[in-house]
């Protein structure tokens, strides 16, 4: 059987560069960024992992196939951003998520949200999981079988939000691994696979929301008019319908990819550059409000003031 510090798929994109049998640590240098990983061998077919990368600006990362062989694959995101496409379907995964990946899918196109990136997590390949189960006494009170069938068959990113009690009990391995503890290391490691698993058999009915390509597109295609445009006059109402996308649906997608509503969004870009031109020109308070998308200059003052705790008059003092 082929695992983890021998899979193909895993060392071409990372190199082994120490080990002492149960802990490897691996390094690697791509086209989409530097990325550093330790791994444990918890159990042959089962590893705990911990990665950090930092990500090349506008780097989309497209893996067809990540593995040599189906695998169980439980992320849990403790800093940064990404935006996971599965098939025909995009979810968000940022710092505080759990991510589960059954199977080996195709065609997975990974989308930066941030520059760095931390992971903590599991690779177990599917053929040793009753192994395991049997010889740990693992989640006998879990369907496995179940487990596995019913995420294999989700076709698309599968995220939920990380739960308080697994959260502290990533920052207790954190804390073993700066001790060299390999013993509790591994005591621990078994206890988070179980309970990420429960994780999932008790709530997976509150997984996080997915949206299919074409929305995120869409969605996509509006902000980058705004971009564009935020020193004219936009009606979001009528950029909905000119892109034919629902307003409502369209301020949730919007929300979910950035953090922020597209009204506020709008006034952020205005702002941002009425502050840069009342530092850098001798345009009048007034010229400034015009030139960028405001039509009352009361208007833009109360929304400076609100935004900078100042009002534009007084950034130049």
């Amino acid at each position: 059987m082929k695992d983890y510090i021998n899979d193909s798929k895993v060392n071409s994109e990372i190199q082994l560069k120490n080990s002492d049998g149960f802990c490897f640590d691996y390094k690697g240098n791509s086209e989409y960024g530097e990325n550093t990983q330790k791994v444990f061998k918890i159990k042959e077919g089962l590893y705990l992992f911990i990665a950090d990368s930092i990500s090349k600006e506008g780097s989309v990362k497209k893996s067809d196939n990540i593995f040599d062989q189906d695998i169980i694959g439980i992320y849990h995101y403790t800093n940064g951003g990404v935006l996971l496409q599965i098939e025909n379907y995009v979810g968000k995964f940022s710092s505080g998520d759990t991510f589960y990946l059954v199977g080996n899918p195709k065609n997975v196109i990974a989308t930066p949200l941030s520059e760095r990136h931390s992971v903590i997590g599991f690779i177990c390949y599917a053929e040793m999981l009753d192994i395991i189960i049997d010889e740990y006494q693992l989640c006998r009170d879990i369907d496995m079988k179940n487990f596995y069938n019913d995420l294999k068959n989700i076709h698309e990113p599968f995220i939920m939000k990380t739960s308080f009690n697994l959260t502290l009990l990533i920052n207790d391995i954190f804390k073993y691994i700066e001790k060299n503890n390999y013993y509790m290391i591994k005591n621990k490691a078994f206890e988070l696979l179980y309970k990420s698993i429960c994780q999932y058999e008790n709530f997976s009915e509150k997984s996080l929301r997915t949206y299919k390509v074409e929305a995120i597109e869409l969605v996509h295609q509006i902000k980058e008019y705004i971009d564009l445009n935020y020193r004219e006059k936009i009606l979001i109402s009528q950029l909905v319908k000119r892109y034919n996308i629902n307003k409502t649906y369209f301020y949730e997608i919007f929300n979910y990819l950035y953090d922020i509503s597209p009204y506020k969004y709008i006034v952020k870009l205005r702002l941002s550059e009425a502050y840069s031109l009342l530092i850098k020109t001798d345009l009048s308070v007034e010229e400034i409000s015009y030139s960028c998308g405001y039509d009352n200059v009361n208007k833009f003052i109360n929304s400076f003031k609100r935004i900078y705790g100042k009002t534009p008059g007084k950034v130049r003092i």
